[in-house]
């Protein structure tokens, strides 16, 4: 069962958006008990009316059931799907940004099932906009709700980048291959490389070559790119890697390089990497804290150099087919 409720006493966080409680506390028992068939959401039903983080995606399993039924005809529906959509991305950050001050047995995999689920509620808004019929009297406020609104680019883009955030989390949740892979599906099935009516402007950047137009499609390119994928590891590791920078970095400054980069590499060599031997070299700048990063190379599968810890920001550098000596 990947839902685990008896969490510690967490670090203060942003709270779930108002709106998702509204829905929950609307929906009718026949509704709630529908949305909690499946076996695995059986642990959610004494606690239903909890805002916590554990039970986030109990709550989001009973607003999907709640928004399949909802339709999109008149001015008020638009503006309730609307404003669902904006709880539901709310929400879906706040569980990408969960952090709690222990570690929480099934945090990674709760935060995991919590956002798939959010991205998949507004995919199903996207998706249910973008088939009212050119010429409907709604047609044209649902063009302005998918061309950015609530506030934050395309709604599709903003649904794409939530999948792939999610794409992030299984990795860090040390999801299976297989559901990686699903997940990974995600960002093709829906269409997350392409415009919601063409392909993607390429924009000539002069005579070093083109780039794509699209700046949300330019971050999800590199979030999917292997250094990507590292870069998302570390990002769901940060409480493991806490216990190194709490006592190498003090106020945004390194202590001791030394001291950092050996507790940092430790941990980060301890890790499931989703790489396999037969994949290309990857260099990678990881985030340790804010302001500081441990560069690594990860060549045959396993990380070869790493360190020195050093104040930076994090960056995804080019895969290559260069192979490095193991270093310490």
């Amino acid at each position: 069962m990947y839902l685990i409720f008896a969490f510690a006493v967490v670090a203060a966080a942003p709270v779930e958006p108002a709106g998702i409680g509204r829905l929950v506390r609307g929906a009718s028992p026949a509704v709630v008990s529908s949305a909690l068939a499946s076996p695995l959401l059986d642990a959610c039903r004494p606690s239903m009316k909890s805002a916590d983080i554990d039970n986030l995606p109990c709550r989001l399993a009973v607003v999907a059931a709640m928004a399949d039924a909802m339709q999109v005809t008149t001015a008020a529906e638009l503006k309730v799907r609307q404003d669902l959509v904006s709880d539901v991305l709310a929400a879906a950050s706040w569980a990408s940004s969960y952090t709690p001050s222990v570690p929480a047995p099934g945090l990674r995999r709760t935060r995991l099932e919590a956002h798939k689920r959010a991205c998949a509620i507004v995919f199903d808004a996207v998706v249910d906009l973008e088939a009212i019929a050119a010429g409907a009297p709604l047609k044209a406020a649902a063009e302005q709700v998918l061309a950015g609104h609530p506030p934050g680019g395309r709604l599709r883009e903003q649904a794409c980048a939530c999948a792939s955030r999610t794409a992030s989390l299984a990795l860090s949740a040390d999801a299976s291959p297989d559901e990686q892979a699903e997940i990974q599906g995600v960002l093709s099935a829906k269409r997350c490389f392409m415009d919601s009516e063409r392909a993607i402007d390429v924009v000539r950047k002069g005579p070093e070559g083109f780039s794509l137009g699209s700046a949300v499609t330019r971050e999800l390119t590199a979030a999917a790119s292997p250094a990507g994928r590292l870069v998302a590891v570390a990002e769901g590791r940060q409480l493991e890697l806490s216990r190194c920078t709490d006592k190498g970095v003090e106020r945004g400054a390194i202590k001791d390089v030394d001291k950092l980069t050996k507790c940092a590499c430790g941990v980060a060599k301890r890790w499931a990497l989703p790489f396999k031997a037969s994949d290309p070299r990857v260099e990678a700048n990881l985030p340790l804290t804010t302001g500081v990063v441990l560069p690594v190379v990860v060549d045959g599968g396993a990380i070869t150099t790493c360190g020195p810890a050093a104040a930076g920001t994090t960056t995804k550098k080019k895969t290559t087919t260069t192979t490095t000596p193991a270093t310490p």
